[in-house]
């Protein structure tokens, strides 16, 4: 395993290069589909607001981390990566997450904390074999239904959201779940002392 922190040197021996960790400003530089052994892929950047670049071409990617304040929307093709188990977009500013409808489920880690959505991805297919999904710092304000088919889901984070109730019976159809992190959102006192009754469940004292 050959480990590059410089698409430079990286690009000298593409065949060598397994985990690619660089800065990249606005557009993605197309020298990356080279590495066609690339198996964890860490883009962080300050510009850059759009993947206009093919990656499900890297066929042997596994781990994709892209971190960009100006990212706003996750396109359908990065979910046809083939191999890709950990998707992880925490701290970009995203507003839409697009699949691929004909993608088989298979990402296993999300994080998508520290966005703007203000509801769970649509077409929930996908996110049938997650088992950890973190959607912390976000806009949301419900739990939606659509977390039925989440049945691989072993963890869920969502603190610091705008929550206002919890969806009991929809917890109860999760049988993988075995820990659920709700603190610092809009639940009234209440609201609290209900979920507390319910499951047990022990806010973080501020």
């Amino acid at each position: 395993m050959a480990i590059f922190k410089s698409l430079k040197k990286a690009s000298q021996s593409p065949e060598d290069v397994t985990t690619l960790k660089i800065k990249v400003k606005d557009k993605l530089p197309l020298e990356l589909l080279s590495f066609k052994n690339l198996t964890a892929l860490y883009l962080q950047s300050d510009e850059l607001e759009e993947i206009d670049i093919p990656l499900f071409k890297l066929e042997n990617l596994q781990t994709l981390y892209i971190q960009s304040k100006k990212l706003e929307l996750v396109p359908s093709h990065i979910t046809k990566c083939p191999s890709l188990i950990s998707l992880n977009l925490k701290n970009c500013n995203i507003k839409h997450f697009q699949v691929d409808l004909l993608q088989p489920p298979q990402v296993k880690h999300l994080d998508l904390s520290f966005n703007n959505l203000n509801k769970l991805p649509d077409h929930t297919h996908f996110f049938e074999a997650l088992e950890y999904l973190t959607l912390a710092n976000n806009q949301i304000q419900e739990m939606d239904d659509n977390l039925i088919h989440f049945q691989a889901l072993n963890k869920l984070i969502l603190d610091n959201n705008q929550l206002t109730k919890i969806n009991f019976d929809l917890l109860k159809q999760l049988k993988s779940l075995s820990q659920i992190s709700i603190d610092n959102n809009l639940f009234s006192d209440e609201t609290k002392e209900l979920i507390t009754t319910k499951t047990g469940y022990t806010f973080e004292q501020i």
